[in-house]
């Protein structure tokens, strides 16, 4: 009686991941990099995503901040990163990274 999960045998489950992860939540690995370039529906001010290399783990925590100039800020450990990108290290180490999404302000934007 009727089939609903065959589509998730099939590649519909790659594709899904690659809209959610890749597309939406931006994060990309290139080699031993990943790349962080969100793209954050307007009503989310905070997604957080467990990700695992290896035997490393990252917390990763994506927020929305208005700001005057638009720019994503990536922090790893407390320490700010010159651009996007941040490194994949296998020292088993539980990591916390912090992508701030700093979007312009708008005259109607709530702040509380």
């Amino acid at each position: 009686m009727g089939c609903a999960g065959w589509t998730w045998y099939t590649g519909a489950a790659g594709w899904m991941y690659q809209l959610l992860i890749e597309q939406l939540l931006g994060l990309v690995r290139e080699g031993e990099n990943l790349r962080l370039k969100p793209l954050l529906h307007p009503d989310w001010d905070t997604v957080n995503v467990d990700y695992r290399s290896l035997s490393t783990h990252y917390g990763i925590a994506f927020s929305r901040t208005p700001s005057d100039v638009p720019a994503i800020v990536v922090l790893v450990d407390g320490v700010e990163q010159s651009n996007d990108v941040i490194r994949l290290n296998n020292d088993g180490v539980s990591h916390k990274v912090l992508c701030e999404v700093r979007t312009p302000k708008t005259k109607n934007q709530k702040l509380c």
